[in-house]
């Protein structure tokens, strides 16, 4: 294209839009998208006369429904939005399309046609249902039972960032209805599928803070030593793990111990016990090899206090060898936490002896003191707790208080200085007592006799002088 033919274009188009400008704005709509949506609100009377429109167009709408016309109704529904927005009859129309959208297995529109109701007509009697048709739509996602199409031909289930991004908008839509508590459960769900503990854990965690007695709770809280325990069974040598699995576990038993997770979390520990005994059984024989034989005893005696392991007898037998070499290990050693311990110097039939209760008469401990300990309880969760209501409100006429500057002197308190200590009151300081003694005309200390050198004498008198 010339010169001339690119600019005699632009010129037509200026004309025309300069043209448009002062066209009545009936009769070029797009240009009500500039408008505020306080100059869209209509009168009164144009709202009046665009209900009784909108209320006939809803009535042929829902007769194409029942008439088992789809495609019209749903044309009509999405009509009566877009020319009557602010009208009853069209809040009840953009529900309508979700649940066309949903009819017709189109789940993803579907859910952005119950967001789009839920954002513009929170009033509306249909709003918690359409939070329900919501966390439905999001939950057979999840199971797998909705088939959406990539390029209108192949089929696929939904995808996991999707799935997140409905629950959340589930719980961002209405936090305090009952499904908020079932997606954030969901999320932690879809994270423990995805194999991401750390968010997996954190958001189980986050549920059972929130929602400490909700029936999914216990489910919550013993998940989150499923996940150490996961890590465990596939060879994980992280200690840290191990620990907090356990009190996850112990959790599940002090918080939640009439439910159905309770029993299983109490084997789960058990086997804790069990790697645990495995670990320390290696770290004694390092230490026996070593000839640390008070490292290897400890460590042995850690083993003995799990009757369960695999290593006990080992240990036992270990432990009475390194005793043997090391006698003196016997009277640091603390005693085992089972009765089970029957043979050595370490068996129950070796009395306790009177002096020493952690000792038998021949000197290796005794499993007495031990038998009857009662091993401490795990932490309990307060939120889970029946009385508890949350923490104590803030001082509302505190915080709302703005600190005020000081412009005037007199506002500053003046702090008065301390009084001079008195010399007869003790000052806590012996050198400062001693030095507090010797002021005015006391006489001087003797000298002391322990110390290596004699007093210097007196000075001499002055010589008289000639006058």
């Amino acid at each position: 294209m010339s010169f001339w033919g690119s600019l005699s274009r632009t010129l037509i188009l200026i004309a025309a839009f300069g043209s448009a400008s002062l066209a009545p704005s009936h009769a070029l709509p797009f240009i009500d998208l500039f408008k505020s949506d306080l100059e869209r609100v209509p009168a009164s009377d144009e709202l009046r006369r665009q209900e009784d429109e909108a209320r006939v167009k809803l009535n042929k709408a829902l007769d194409y429904e029942r008439q088992g016309k789809a495609g019209k109704a749903l044309d009509a529904h999405k009509g009566i939005v877009r020319s009557y927005p602010l009208t009853t009859a069209a809040a009840m129309s953009q529900f309508k399309v979700g649940e066309l959208y949903r009819a017709e297995g189109k789940s993803s529109k579907a859910f952005d046609a119950y967001q789009k109701f839920i954002d513009n007509y929170k009033n509306s009697s249909a709003f918690d249902q359409a939070i329900q048709s919501q966390f439905e739509i999001a939950q057979a996602g999840q199971a797998g039972e909705i088939k959406q199409k990539t390029f209108a031909i192949i089929p696929r289930k939904v995808q996991s960032s999707e799935l997140l991004e409905w629950y959340q908008n589930i719980i961002d839509n209405a936090p305090y209805s009952d499904y908020a508590p079932l997606s954030q459960f969901a999320i932690a769900e879809i994270y423990q599928e995805q194999e991401k503990p750390s968010l997996a854990i954190r958001t189980y965690q986050a549920f059972v803070d929130k929602y400490p007695r909700h029936e999914k709770s216990p489910e919550a809280q013993y998940r989150i030593g499923a996940i150490g325990k996961k890590a465990i069974d596939d060879g994980s040598q992280d200690v840290a793990n191990l620990r907090s699995a356990r009190g996850a576990m112990e959790d599940v038993i002090v918080a939640y111990e009439n439910s159905a997770r309770a029993e299983e979390a109490r084997a789960t520990i058990q086997q804790f016990d069990r790697v645990e005994a495995a670990k320390f059984y290696e770290v004694a024989k390092f230490y026996e090899k070593q000839k640390k034989y008070r490292s290897a005893a400890i460590y042995y005696q850690k083993v003995l206090s799990v009757p369960e392991s695999e290593h006990f007898a080992d240990a036992q037998t270990r432990l009475d060898a390194v005793v043997a070499k090391a006698p003196n290990v016997a009277e640091v050693t603390p005693p085992p936490t089972s009765p089970a311990a029957a043979s050595g110097p370490f068996s129950s039939s070796n009395p306790p002896n009177p002096s020493n209760p952690y000792t038998s008469e021949g000197g290796a401990p005794s499993p007495v003191v031990a038998a009857n300990t009662t091993p401490p309880k795990p932490k309990t969760l307060l939120k889970a707790r029946k009385g508890y209501a949350g923490p104590p409100a803030p001082d509302l006429k505190i915080a709302s208080t703005r600190p005020k500057m000081r412009t005037n002197p007199a506002a500053v308190p003046i702090v008065p200085e301390p009084p001079d200590p008195d010399p007869n009151t003790p000052s806590g300081d012996p050198a400062a007592d001693v030095d507090a003694t010797l002021s005015g005309d006391d006489p001087p200390l003797p000298p002391d006799p322990d110390e290596d050198f004699l007093p210097l004498p007196p000075p001499p008198d002055p010589e008289p002088t000639e006058e």
